[in-house]
């Protein structure tokens, strides 16, 4: 009979010359900023941050008398031919807006910036008399924090 030899399984460790002793890159503390406090909803509706930081803005402003979130003209929700704003807001002096709020996701494709401007030309047709001025289109970008979204009310509805 032949006996073998069980190979020992040695561990081998590198040897790392020359290594730094302080890391490569410096660890920068993160600041604890304070969390925005969103519940996701404008008068019992779910919203987006977007549309809430907004509502907030708004809500905030003593020249915007009132607003309603997610106002539909033109016969029920969803139904053909319905178009729906965001915000239907009413200013002192009885001044209404119809407002919408672009996402960063919708609203991109070619598709949908020509479906948004046939029903932006169709509330501006038919609501001339009621409304203000053309539909008011916002870009998310404009309401990233509560700070941008303040300066962008301000600037579109004084």
């Amino acid at each position: 009979m032949i006996r073998t030899r069980k190979p020992k399984l040695k561990s081998y460790r590198y040897k790392l010359e020359g290594t730094p002793k302080e890391p490569i890159v410096p660890v920068v503390p993160i600041e604890d900023k304070e969390i925005e406090p969103l519940s996701g909803q404008v008068n019992g509706k779910t919203a987006s941050d977007i549309e809430e930081r907004f509502a907030k803005s708004m809500s905030a402003m003593q020249n915007v008398k009132g607003y309603q979130f997610r106002y539909v003209f033109f016969g029920p929700r969803n139904s053909s031919g319905s178009v729906e704003v965001d915000y239907l807001a009413v200013l002192a002096g009885g001044r209404a807006y119809a407002i919408l709020i672009d996402g960063e996701f919708s609203h991109k494709s070619a598709a949908q910036i020509g479906r948004d401007k046939l029903n932006d030309q169709k509330l501006w047709s038919k609501l001339k008399g009621q409304i203000s001025a053309p539909p008011i289109r916002i870009p998310a970008d404009k309401l990233s924090n509560q700070e941008m979204s303040d300066a962008t009310a301000k600037e579109l509805l004084l």
